[in-house]
């Protein structure tokens, strides 16, 4: 997909033209209020549905649980506003095939698995992709604690630190069946898996998890007390978030619907402050560049579309994300009866929840290509999308 902005060569950070509005420290400190708040807020709502449901006073405010769950669950479609960077694929080895070829046969992959697949092959190949999902959402809080840091005082992550957020991870990991059984992320009614095969693993599984969750916890402990002139407030705040990430499917064993919604609204609204700086940053960098012109060579309404070009892309592919997850029959009714005779059973809801699983796992793959401080051009393309992180040089 062509560019809808400027390449980075024009993006210098911390330049007079290509400032943003607000100051780095301002920017630092809302960066980090809202990923606090990415947890925070999902936590309170959810713990307070789960436990305090019939409370007259919630029951005024139940709305918000569908609306933030919503909100969050847009960020997966929205990764597709980030292809009208042009400079998306720079320093991704064989851009071609892992942003664009193999997104698209991750959609197919999923749509013909929970369509045509024999529900043998089925339950092992939802195993994999459940374990795969949890490697995603910790291994985001990587690069949530590294922004942290580099935003605040200027520093990477320490090899321990990824040790212990990839320790988090793993534990959550070990927990997925017990998490997402018995429909493995699909319907139970719709998919009648036979779990023989997990039924001696899982508890082992999930005993394993909750034992090393314990050695974590200590060892961060202690590297946190050991490294204590490395963390301030944010810091000290969103390492705890990262080492906690998945302690809820240890402490509330007995609801995981609220583990489940929980992680995973928290992550998707994370990665939405992520791409609400990224276009942010570009907008401000369109303004300044129009600021530059003449007052007559543009009229004042192109000047102000073109620099909220790319908040308006941001917006509209969330727009687009919400209705395709709230109508998903609708989406498909057109060709709902040729779907219907490919696909005696349930035609169109199969075909509805196996796109829904591949534009995930599409943007799962994506991710783990573009967001990487260690390649020294895909670190430069970050510093010059998050001016507050341009302190530290890009060499």
């Amino acid at each position: 997909m062509k560019g809808a902005w400027t390449s980075p060569t024009t993006i210098q950070p911390r330049t007079q033209d290509a400032a943003p509005l607000f100051s780095a420290p301002t920017s630092t400190t809302v960066f980090n209020v809202l990923i606090l708040l990415s947890l925070a807020v999902p936590l309170l709502i959810y713990f307070i549905h789960t436990f305090f449901t019939t409370n007259n006073i919630w029951l005024l405010f139940i709305f918000l649980v569908p609306l933030i769950g919503g909100l969050a669950g847009t960020h997966v479609f929205a990764t597709a506003y980030l292809y009208f960077d042009r400079d998306l694929s720079v320093g991704v080895p064989n851009q071609r095939l892992k942003l664009y070829l193999v997104p698209i046969a991750l959609v197919a992959l999923n749509i013909l698995a929970v369509t045509a697949m024999p529900l043998g092959l089925l339950m092992w190949f939802m195993v994999i992709y459940v374990h795969y999902a949890l490697f995603h959402f910790g291994r985001q809080n990587i690069g949530v604690l590294n922004f942290s840091f580099l935003s605040t005082r200027r520093l990477s992550v320490l090899p321990e630190e990824k040790l212990i957020l990839n320790a988090v991870t793993l534990c959550g990991m070990l927990a997925a069946l017990k998490l997402f059984v018995p429909g493995l992320m699909l319907d139970p009614n719709k998919y009648h898996f036979d779990l023989a095969p997990l039924e001696s693993v899982i508890p082992v599984l999930y005993g394993l998890g909750m034992l090393l969750y314990v050695v974590v916890v200590v060892y961060g402990a202690i590297h946190f007390l050991g490294h204590r002139s490395r963390f301030g407030g944010y810091r000290t705040a969103v390492y705890w978030m990262c080492v906690f990430w998945y302690a809820p499917i240890y402490l509330f064993p007995s609801y995981p619907m609220l583990n489940f919604a929980l992680f995973t609204t928290s992550h998707g609204l994370q990665y939405l402050v992520f791409l609400g700086f990224h276009a942010y940053s570009v907008s401000c960098v369109r303004a300044r560049a129009s600021s530059a012109f003449k007052e007559d060579q543009r009229p004042l309404a192109l000047t102000v579309a073109v620099s909220l070009l790319p908040a308006m892309l941001l917006t509209g592919s969330m727009v687009v994300a919400w209705w395709m997850w709230s109508n998903q029959g609708t989406l498909l009714q057109g060709a709902s009866r040729m779907i219907d005779r490919i696909i005696a059973d349930d035609g169109v809801f199969k075909v509805g929840s196996g796109l829904i699983l591949g534009l995930t796992l599409a943007h799962y793959w994506v991710d783990q290509h573009i967001w990487k401080f260690n390649n020294p051009e895909r670190r430069k393309w970050l510093l010059q999308r998050y001016p507050f992180l341009a302190a530290i040089q890009a060499s």
